[in-house]
């Protein structure tokens, strides 16, 4: 159901930069919802076509090579992209992934549902009929709430999509990957004194 996506870069297959201090060889799930992350355009490990903005964060940078068919972009609607089946599924993975608990809590913000009960597909697609028409990072961005590990496996496994993009510029995109099996490479920015 995903729609064509309207804008891209000049090449809707860019490098993409992600700078910091530390060596990263690897994409690491641990570092797609952490406490401290942004998730201004939803879940991931944060990247840029634009190396100089990737600098900004440090000088060990890592690079990737996308394709933006693989990302949908982070400000367009649940529905434009995605199904309530797809939705309800996704929904249902991180309940059978994540504490009978903290499903719960996160059901009763919509409905009440009875204490220590897994979350079934009929609640599940219940649940996703409130979201079909909330932008992708929002989506995101509450069902990380629920349990950030659940979350991260569960998007992969169901939706099969590797992230987020912004198209922040005419020359610059920012882009979220959630996939950790996208393949980085490491390189290093020697810092001019």
């Amino acid at each position: 159901m995903r729609k064509s996506i309207a804008t891209y870069p000049e090449s809707k297959n860019p490098a993409v930069y992600h700078g910091g201090d530390v060596d990263v060889h690897a994409l690491d799930p641990v570092w797609m919802a952490h406490d401290e992350a942004n998730q201004q355009e939803g879940v991931g490990i944060y990247f840029t076509t634009n190396i100089e903005t990737a600098e900004r964060y440090g000088p060990k940078i890592i690079k990737a090579h996308i394709d933006l068919d693989d990302f949908v972009p982070s400000r367009e609607v649940v529905e434009g992209y995605f199904t309530q089946d797809q939705i309800a599924e996704l929904i249902y993975e991180i309940g059978r992934k994540s504490s009978k608990e903290d499903m719960y809590y996160f059901i009763t913000n919509w409905f009440e549902f009875p204490e220590n009960t897994r979350v079934d597909i009929d609640t599940a697609y219940a649940l996703a009929g409130n979201y079909m028409d909330s932008e992708i990072r929002h989506f995101q961005n509450e069902l990380v709430e629920i349990d950030k590990d659940a979350f991260i496996e569960a998007w992969n496994e169901v939706l099969g999509v590797k992230g987020t993009y912004y198209q922040v510029t005419d020359d610059e995109v920012w882009v979220a990957i959630i996939d950790p099996n996208v393949t980085v490479t490491y390189f290093e920015i020697p810092r001019q004194v």
